[in-house]
């Protein structure tokens, strides 16, 4: 899925999701953790739109991908 089809929601808060569950995983957490980080990866995310230049998803891509790094492992 990407952010041209799903929006920033479907790119960066999934991507945000799997990582904060995986970073959970790895650190020994439960399934109730790892789904409890994943839901606190998303819910920032939810209803954001994708913003395309051109039609193109560019901008803010880049800037809300580092955001969204920053919120799974925070």
């Amino acid at each position: 899925l990407s952010g041209a089809e799903g929006g920033c929601q479907g790119e960066v808060g999934v991507a945000s999701a799997m990582a904060a569950a995986g970073l959970t995983a790895a650190l020994g957490g439960s399934n109730e953790q790892c789904t409890m980080a994943a839901e606190i990866g998303i819910e920032h995310h939810l209803g954001l739109t994708c913003d395309p230049v051109a039609g193109l998803v560019q901008i803010p891509c880049i800037e809300r991908n580092t955001m969204g790094a920053i919120k799974a492992i925070n």
